[in-house]
């Protein structure tokens, strides 16, 4: 069974729509407890502006999910300690 949905959803995304939901799959990403991407943010944010780090960590995340969906690849978490212990 087809899921209908009550808009249209877009073949493609236009680049502001595109940068947005970059925007909020980052920010959903830093507000994960212990996780990698949280903890490199913070990193991150303190060198450059929030926005910035932002931008910069949610490349790294469409980064992953690329890998992980063209190449099949498992995704691992590392955890926030992962940071402290390699930097």
């Amino acid at each position: 069974m087809a899921v209908k949905f009550r808009f249209d959803i877009p073949k493609y995304f236009t680049l502001a729509e595109s940068y947005a939901l970059w925007f909020e799959l980052a920010l959903a990403a830093f507000r994960t407890k212990d996780t990698f991407f949280k903890a490199k943010y913070h990193k991150l944010a303190t060198r450059q502006s929030s926005k910035k780090a932002i931008i910069a960590k949610g490349y790294s995340i469409l980064n992953v999910v690329y890998h992980v969906l063209n190449d099949g690849a498992e995704y691992r978490e590392l955890g926030a300690d992962y940071v402290a212990i390699r930097h």
